[in-house]
């Protein structure tokens, strides 16, 4: 499975063990613009890679799913990997060269396949009213004092729910190992549903 970043590689291995799922490979492609025409050939290409049957690709939606979604379809189209043809149907299998066995491949666009948003967006989304409220009260606070928004304000608003942790974990990454986010949530089970299919 392909995801952006570190961070990503970290949650969704820690999401995987929770959901005891054993056969996912988490690979990052660090950041969006890199997930191209040369990554997908060169992995492709790779020893072994003949053997895959299924392929996941994750990415944040940022500003609109269906852009991600499209320019997700553009590279694995150019790479002449199979094309899921829509965000409802995600889902594409075909034989590619040189392969054993024909591939599927399936295309999550975070938060939710709909929404603008990211990991963050979605993670945020787990979080207890009483909890988000508190926060959404800070950040508004925060905001007025320093007369300043954040350009990323679920990042911000994981920031402060990690940063009040007992043991501060000081990052996503450390806070998902720790077991401080709920992934039996069931804001979560369209991806878990997505990770038990791949």
């Amino acid at each position: 499975m392909l995801v952006e970043g570190r961070t990503d590689e970290i949650v969704f291995n820690s999401f995987s063990e929770e959901l005891t799922i054993d056969d996912i490979v988490v690979e990052r492609y660090d950041g969006k613009s890199n997930l191209n025409t040369e990554y997908l050939r060169g992995l492709a290409s790779r020893t072994g890679f003949d053997t895959v049957e299924s392929l996941g690709i994750i990415r944040d939606a940022d500003t609109s799913a269906k852009d991600a979604f499209r320019s997700v379809q553009g590279w694995l189209e150019r790479s002449g990997m199979p094309v899921p043809q829509s965000l409802k149907d995600r889902r594409a299998t075909a034989t590619v060269a040189d392969a054993r066995k024909p591939l599927t491949v399936s295309v999550f666009i975070l938060p939710d396949n709909k929404n603008p948003g990211e990991l963050e967006t979605l993670l945020c989304r787990t979080l207890d009213s009483d909890v988000a409220k508190c926060i959404d009260d800070f950040m508004e606070c925060a905001e007025v004092a320093t007369e300043t928004s954040p350009a990323k304000p679920d990042k911000a608003r994981v920031a402060a729910y990690v940063a009040v942790q007992k043991k501060v974990p000081h990052s996503l990454a450390v806070s998902t190992q720790r077991g401080v986010w709920d992934f039996n949530h069931e804001v979560l089970s369209s991806v878990a549903e997505f990770l038990r299919e791949l």
